[in-house]
């Protein structure tokens, strides 16, 4: 019996509302890392409520043996679309182009040595891996699971004032406004129902040994 028959039946037969149900599988994964993570995910759950089905911080088998696990900031479904997010929270102007792999942060501090009225300027560029590519890997990790289409967005917080030649990056705003355009596709609902419960039971992100393996993954590859 496929898992979304299970729920049907504990709402039928057992009288169990799916809302306990959906919230205890919710609450069976692990909490957002980052600030932004969270307000993003409420602001979901706020606009679009019961029609969407949100899972924050997922883990994701893969196929690499350095990093056996792909993190997914926020998955949600909605009015058949599957969107997989990659947040960036990060501050000052961000440069990039789609097809690049690396982009650059700057950030300009100003300010005065004491006992002077001179004001003086610093810059400090981060290079960073492209959040697109990055989430492109997240994708592929979940075609291994269930081979369907996935939109690759990328959102960056208020705080990133962005010039980057990429359509699928977007700020707060631009991406809500995305997401009330796409178009309704019902023909996926029962796929979409299916696969959300499905990573519900499967993800691995509560346990802490998985955590951590994936993290140090991270520190070896990067460090």
């Amino acid at each position: 019996m496929i898992i979304s028959n299970i729920i049907d039946s504990m709402v039928s037969e057992k009288g169990i509302p799916e809302d306990d149900i959906n919230q205890y599988l919710t609450s069976m994964l692990y909490p957002g890392d980052d600030p932004f993570d969270g307000q993003l995910y409420k602001e979901i759950n706020k606009r679009y409520g019961k029609e969407a089905k949100v899972l924050i911080n997922l883990y994701i088998p893969s196929s690499h043996k350095e990093l056996p696990y792909s993190q997914v900031d926020i998955m949600f479904f909605y009015k058949g679309n599957i969107y997989v997010l990659e947040l960036k929270d990060y501050a000052g102007k961000i440069y990039g182009i789609y097809k690049n792999a690396e982009w650059k942060q700057c950030i300009v501090n100003k300010y005065q040595y004491k006992n002077s009225s001179k004001t003086y300027t610093k810059v400090n560029k981060v290079t960073f891996q492209n959040p697109s590519h990055q989430n492109a890997w997240h994708i592929k990790c979940l075609k291994n699971i269930c081979d369907t289409d996935y939109k690759n967005v990328v959102v960056f917080s208020d705080r990133s004032e962005l010039f980057v030649k990429a359509s699928n990056v977007k700020d707060p705003d631009s991406f809500f406004e995305y997401v009330d355009n796409q178009p309704d596709q019902k023909d996926n609902y029962e796929l979409c129902n299916e696969f959300y419960y499905n990573l519900c039971l499967l993800n691995e992100a509560r346990n802490k040994k998985v955590r951590d393996t994936h993290l140090a993954a991270i520190k070896r590859k990067h460090y």
